[in-house]
């Protein structure tokens, strides 16, 4: 993923190996490149871990 977000970053091909350590999607946004609104979300966050965790209890056993 991170290598799609520096082709789209410097708008050119990007080849492998990949040796850029700071997020391309992160540097967009805070460049202004990438509009970003309303509050970053995170998949870490407590709240989406626990609505997560609900989902895989609803599943049925083996799914």
């Amino acid at each position: 993923m991170m290598a799609i977000y520096q082709s789209a970053r410097i708008r050119s091909r990007v080849e492998p190996p990949f040796e850029k350590r700071e997020s391309a999607l992160d540097e967009m946004i805070l460049s202004g490149e990438l509009p970003f609104e309303g509050e970053p979300y995170d998949i870490r966050r407590p709240e989406a871990l626990k609505w997560v965790a609900a989902q895989r209890q609803r599943l049925p056993r083996g799914q």
